[in-house]
Parts: C-alpha cells; sequence; structure tokens
C-alpha cells in the first residue's frame, strides 16, 4: 500500500515538474526575444513589408498612384535611382515605362516576377544564355547600388527598354566572364555551331576580347594567348564588375557596347585562333583518307561539294588575312602549312573524283 503511494505521489511530482518547466521555457523565450530584436525595430520593419507588399497589389490592380505614395513612405531606405522614378511617376512622366520599372524593384524584396521571366527567356532565345531569376536580380541590384541608371543619361532618365539592355549586357558579360574561367559554356557551344569555329577558338577569342576590354594592348595579349593558352583564365568573373563600370565611359560604350557588337570581336578574333591550328599533313598524292579528313567528309562526295569546302577553307585559313590582323611572323609559318595542305588534299580529291 506504502509503495503504491509513493508511486503515485512520484508521477504527480513530476507531472507538476513537466508543467512548470514549460511555463518557464515559454516566459525565457519571449524574454529572449524582446532582448534579440528589440521594442521597436521589428515592429517598424513587419509594418514596412506590409505596405511594401500592399503597394505590389494595388499596382497590379491599376491603382499605381495610391500605391506610389504609401510606397514612399513605407520604404523609407530606397536607393536614389528608385526615388528618382518614383517621382518621375508621382509628376506625371512616362507612365507605362516607370511603372514597369516600379515593378522591377519591387520584385528585388519579393522574389521573381513576369519582367523578369521575359528577360530569362530573351537572353536563352538571342544568347543561348540560361540565367535564373535570381540572376537578374542581382545584375539589377548591382546597377541599382551604384546607381548607373541614374548615370546613364544626366537629362533625362532611362526608359524601360533601354534599362533593360544595361541589365542584359551586365548578364551577358557575367556568362562571357564564366566563359573564360571555365573553358566552356552553352553560349560557347552555340556559337560554335552558329560559325563552326572551334570552341577553344572562341575561348582564347573572349578571352583576347576581354583583355583588349581591360586596356590592355592587342597585340602584346594575342602574343601571349597564343604563346600561353588563356590570359584571364580563373580571374574574369572576379574582374566583372570594375570592367562593367569601365565601359559605363560614353567612348568605350560605342566600341564594345552591347552583347552583339562584343560578339562580332569574338567571331573576328576566332576566325584567327582557329586558323592556327595545326592540319595533319596527308600522306602523298594518294592519300584519300587523309584528304577526307582535312575536308571533313567520311567519303568522296560530289566536286560541287569538295569545291564547296575548299572555297570555305582557304577562306578561313588564308595566311594573308591573318597577317592584316597583327599575328607574329612564327606563327605565320602554321598558316602558311594549313594552306599548302588543304590545296594538296584539294589536288588528292580532285584526281580521285576525275
Amino acid at each position: 500500500m506504502l509503495k503504491t503511494e509513493l508511486i503515485i505521489r512520484g508521477v504527480i511530482s513530476l507531472f507538476l515538474v513537466f508543467i512548470v518547466g514549460k511555463v518557464l521555457a515559454v516566459m525565457l523565450q519571449s524574454l529572449f526575444n524582446r532582448i534579440s530584436i528589440g521594442k521597436s525595430k521589428r515592429p517598424h520593419d513587419l509594418n514596412r513589408m506590409i505596405e511594401r507588399q500592399k503597394d505590389i497589389l494595388r499596382a497590379k490592380s491599376g491603382f499605381s498612384g495610391q500605391a506610389s505614395q504609401s510606397h514612399a513612405e513605407a520604404t523609407p531606405h530606397r536607393s536614389a535611382t528608385e526615388m528618382a522614378y518614383q517621382n518621375l511617376l508621382l509628376k506625371g512622366g512616362d507612365q507605362s515605362g516607370t511603372k514597369k520599372m516600379l515593378e522591377l524593384f519591387d520584385h528585388l524584396q519579393w522574389g521573381d516576377g513576369k519582367l523578369y521571366a521575359q528577360l530569362q527567356q530573351r537572353m536563352q532565345q538571342r544568347w543561348c544564355i540560361r540565367c535564373e531569376a535570381q540572376d537578374v536580380g542581382r545584375s539589377l541590384k548591382w546597377i541599382v547600388d551604384h546607381d548607373l541608371l541614374l548615370k546613364l543619361n544626366t537629362k533625362t532618365l532611362p526608359g524601360f527598354e533601354e534599362s533593360i539592355n544595361l541589365i542584359e549586357f551586365h548578364l551577358f558579360l557575367a556568362h562571357l566572364a564564366q566563359s573564360i574561367d571555365t573553358g566552356s559554356s552553352p553560349m560557347v557551344d552555340f556559337q560554335s555551331q552558329q560559325t563552326h569555329y572551334r570552341a577553344h577558338s572562341l575561348v582564347k577569342s573572349m578571352d583576347l576580347v576581354w583583355a583588349i576590354m581591360l586596356g590592355k594592348n592587342e597585340k602584346e595579349s594575342l602574343a601571349t594567348i597564343l604563346k600561353t593558352g588563356q590570359m584571364n583564365k580563373g580571374s574574369a568573373s572576379r574582374g566583372l564588375d570594375a570592367l562593367f563600370i569601365q565601359l559605363f565611359v560614353p567612348k568605350r560604350q560605342e566600341e564594345f557596347g552591347g552583347p552583339e557588337r562584343l560578339l562580332n570581336k569574338i567571331r573576328e578574333w576566332a576566325f584567327v585562333f582557329d586558323a592556327l591550328i595545326p592540319i595533319a599533313p596527308i600522306n602523298g598524292n594518294k592519300d584519300l583518307q587523309g584528304a577526307l579528313r582535312i575536308f571533313g567528309l567520311k567519303k568522296m562526295s560530289s566536286m560541287e561539294e569538295i569545291r564547296k569546302i575548299y572555297k570555305d577553307l582557304a577562306n578561313r585559313k588564308h595566311p594573308d588575312k591573318l597577317m592584316s590582323r597583327g599575328v607574329p611572323t612564327q606563327w605565320l609559318k602554321i598558316a602558311n602549312e594549313n594552306f599548302t595542305n588543304i590545296q594538296m588534299a584539294y589536288d588528292v580529291l580532285q584526281s580521285q573524283k576525275g
């Protein structure tokens, strides 16, 4: 009997200790939260976030004028760029473009949106560059943090399309830097298919154009890459932001501004590196397999096809074209040997066909 009573008392005591412990834990957690967060910061931040989200919803509903005022009151720490576009909207500026710009800024905090998705699709379709919404956000945030949109045109704020072009160029440069650092990328593969230049020729060309954009001497950089392989491998991504600001000078924008202009320079130099890849010589004037290999054929084709390939090879590998690009003399020997091998292969194919 006594043993049963002791057991009951023990169970009751444990239950009371458990209840008291739970109460103390809740009290201590509440005290810790008040100490770590502070009395005024959390409500202020929470209210600011709620108002900003309301502003986004109002904008989507078409109440942008009302949203603008609450947005201004709810986000006191906005960038100078956001403030400028906000003021433009309040003053009755370009309503459509400005609303889109403010939507871009809003989604920096709340995640991706349809405008981000459109830019992602644009990068994929134009340049075969796959980027995530956070990549778009990072580029926009960096541009806004440096107030580059305000510096793009000192008289008027850039329109929505002009701003999108700037973000697109920053994303393009980031992917270009990645291609240089890693030696490959979907963009490199796509350009190789489009131009028929080897992938590593394109990467070397990108490396050379990157060096030229950095202000390094063109001929010296070319000689270095021909000798060592690459100059900026592993360091291009680290210097991306500094280079982008350098290219922001109007004179340099004319030379390098925009992905298309940059790609044209890359293709021009890829021609040089591709032409300097040694071609294995054929073994005499009866080496049909060697001739087919040089022409990229698996078996004999029509003379019309053979002539077409010969003209293309001659145009791409001709030494005279390399001399005009400042290729060092010692490398022109490879170009001359390549052209001789192409001519010999053509003669073999002609005689076999005849």
